[in-house]
C-alpha cells in the first residue's frame, strides 16, 4: 500500500497548504456576496452536476459540505430526503436559508464549523451521503470520507490548459492562504496539477473504488467592454492576467464583446467503508 505517499502530496495541493484555523476560515465570510454572484451564473451547470450524483435518491439523506451559498444545496434539497448545509461562515448560510426559504423547502438544517476540527461522531451524525466542492475538505480526502456512512462525492474543475482561466492568486496577487495577511501574497500551488486524479489514487491505495463521470458546460458571455466580461467569467475577483486573457479571446459581435466559457468538471464517488481505516492506522497515515 502507499507506493506513493498520496496523503503527503495531498498536504501540498491547494487546499492542503492553508492555514486550518478559525480565522483563515473566517475569511471567506466577507466574500459571500461575490461567490453568490458566481453561483447565479452556473445554476443550470450545478443542477447538472447534482443530477450526475446518482447514489442520492428521495430515500437518502445528504451532509453539503463546505457549502458556500448554496450551490449545490438548492438542487440537492430537490434530489435528497433531507439535506444538511454544513459550512464555517454566517453568512454563507444565511444565502442558503433564504434561497430556501424562497423554495419552500423544507428538508433542510444546518451545521456550522471549521471542518478541519470539527469531528463526525463526536460533534455530528454522519449522513448517509456527503458531497463537496471547491473546499477546504479537499485538503483532507480521508478525513471527508468520515463524514458519511454509505457514499462520498467530491467534485472538481478539471479543465484543459487552453480553457483555464488565468484566476486572481494564481500567477501572483491576494489569496485565502492565512489569517496572517503577509503570507497571502506567497507563490500558490496550482490544484489543477492535482485534483480529482491524487485523491483517486489516494482512495484506491486505501481500498475504495472511486468512480469518476464528468460533467461539462459551455457559455456564452457578453459584455460591453472587457473589464465586464472579466467581471462575468469570474466575479469573484479580477486581476490583469484575466483581464489580459479576456482581451486576446473576446470577439466583436452585434451585442457587444462576447466570449466562450469552458468548464468540465470532474465527479468522483466511492463507499467509504471499503477503506481500509485499521490497516491505515497501523501504518500511521494520518486524517
Amino acid at each position: 500500500m502507499f507506493w506513493t505517499d498520496w496523503r503527503e502530496l495531498e498536504k501540498h495541493n491547494d487546499w492542503g497548504v492553508r492555514d486550518k484555523d478559525d480565522a483563515t476560515a473566517a475569511l471567506w465570510n466577507g466574500g459571500a456576496e461575490q461567490w453568490e454572484k458566481r453561483s447565479a451564473q452556473e445554476l443550470d451547470f450545478a443542477r447538472r452536476q447534482v443530477e450526475a450524483l446518482e447514489r442520492i435518491t428521495k430515500e437518502t439523506t445528504v451532509l453539503d459540505v463546505c457549502c458556500g451559498t448554496g450551490p449545490l444545496t438548492l438542487p440537492l434539497l430537490k434530489k435528497a430526503k433531507h439535506v444538511t448545509a454544513f459550512d464555517f461562515n454566517e453568512n454563507m448560510l444565511d444565502f442558503v436559508r433564504k434561497k430556501a426559504a424562497e423554495a419552500g423547502a423544507e428538508n433542510l438544517d444546518f451545521l456550522q464549523g471549521n471542518f478541519n476540527t470539527i469531528e463526525p461522531g463526536r460533534d455530528f451524525a454522519p449522513a448517509e451521503i456527503a458531497v463537496t466542492r471547491h473546499s477546504p475538505a479537499q485538503g483532507n480526502i480521508l478525513k471527508f470520507s468520515r463524514f458519511a456512512a454509505k457514499y462520498c462525492y467530491s467534485l472538481c474543475l478539471c479543465e484543459a490548459p487552453k480553457n483555464a482561466l488565468p484566476l486572481p492568486g494564481r500567477n501572483g496577487g491576494r489569496w485565502l492562504r492565512s489569517s496572517d495577511e503577509s503570507r497571502n501574497t506567497t507563490a500558490r500551488p496550482d490544484g489543477r496539477k492535482y485534483g480529482i486524479n491524487l485523491h483517486f489514487n489516494l482512495l484506491y491505495e486505501a481500498g475504495a473504488n472511486p468512480e469518476i463521470r464528468y460533467v461539462t458546460e459551455e457559455r456564452l458571455l457578453t459584455a460591453p467592454t472587457c473589464e465586464e466580461l472579466a467581471q462575468k467569467l469570474f466575479p469573484v475577483g479580477s486581476s490583469p492576467a484575466l483581464l489580459e486573457y479576456v482581451k486576446q479571446n473576446a470577439k466583436a459581435g452585434p451585442e457587444g464583446l462576447t466570449i466562450i466559457r469552458r468548464q468540465t468538471m470532474a465527479v468522483m464517488g466511492w463507499d467509504p467503508n471499503e477503506i481500509q481505516w485499521d490497516l491505515l492506522e497501523k501504518l500511521g497515515v494520518d486524517w
